[in-house]
């Protein structure tokens, strides 16, 4: 779904109300279905609005989110830690130096 700009007193473009669904708004911005809920888990993501059940994004929220965006990367924002690693660790044996190679 393409989004309709329009100007708002002429000190900038804004988008009309619209809605996409998360896989229409990943595609616009160029971002995975998995960014986009980690970013929206950790607080960073769009406006969301639930309907019937099914998650959209106002054009509004999407304008507002990309603003949001520039903005932390103008100002240099630290990218969140990756997640930890939670699967199994391969455990190492201290090694005895008085131990007799076998």
């Amino acid at each position: 779904m393409a989004l309709q700009v329009h100007s708002v007193d002429g000190a900038g473009a804004r988008p009309t109300p619209s809605l996409q669904s998360v896989p229409e708004f990943c595609a616009d911005n160029g971002i995975s279905r998995s960014l986009f809920y980690r970013l929206v888990k950790e607080g960073r993501g769009p406006r969301i609005t639930k309907i019937a059940g099914r998650t959209l994004i106002s054009a509004e929220a999407a304008f507002d989110w990309r603003a949001q965006m520039e903005r932390e990367t103008e100002q240099g924002a630290a990218r969140p830690k990756p997640a930890k690693y939670h699967g199994r660790q391969a455990r190492l044996e201290p090694v005895s130096p008085l131990r007799k190679a076998a």
